[in-house]
């Protein structure tokens, strides 16, 4: 049985309210969104609270649900990080996508991979008290983790339970010019 379901990032519906981004998803027969909750995004963070909760409500008329929300999350210290993943896991959201942390150069990896692994530890205790599970994308560039060695590094002491790598086979590539 393969319960594989199909999910629209909801980054290339921005320019449409979220229920006519829902309509139009669904026209096309998609039922689930990875919604961004994150600035600039369908749902801002300081107002996850109240816009989360109508975000939900708006694509549940006309059929859509949200799998999953992708964030600017790498702090459980942010003021926004507990609102956002509170609100999320009480309307049954199980999953989200963390922020990303820039690699800062060279002779920098040991400290910055120490401090990485601090943050996600934060992060994957704050998951499983509120029982949502974290995906850490394997970003590629210039973004810490697109070398998987180093995901790999941060993340062996976490239960995978609570936060793990959305991993992305193939490298985002970026408009450069």
């Amino acid at each position: 049985m393969n319960d594989s379901q199909f999910m629209l990032f909801s980054k290339h519906l921005q320019a449409l309210p979220i229920g006519e981004a829902g309509a139009a998803m669904r026209a096309i027969g998609l039922t689930k969104i990875d919604l961004t909750v994150r600035p600039g995004g369908h749902v801002e963070p300081a107002r996850a609270e109240s816009e989360l909760p109508a975000a939900a409500e708006a694509l549940k008329a006309v059929g859509v649900s949200i799998g999953m929300i992708s964030t600017n999350i790498t702090d459980a210290g942010d003021a926004n990080t507990e609102r956002v993943l509170r609100t999320a896991a009480s309307l049954g959201i199980g999953y989200y996508k963390l922020g990303y942390f820039q690699y800062r150069g060279f002779g920098t990896l040991r400290t910055q991979r120490v401090e990485v692994a601090v943050r996600l530890k934060d992060l994957a205790a704050m998951n499983a008290a509120l029982n949502i599970h974290g995906g850490y994308h394997n970003h590629s560039d210039t973004f810490f983790g697109a070398n998987l060695a180093d995901l790999d590094h941060v993340l062996s002491a976490i239960d995978s339970k609570h936060l793990g790598i959305y991993f992305r086979p193939r490298p985002c590539h970026h408009r450069r010019r």
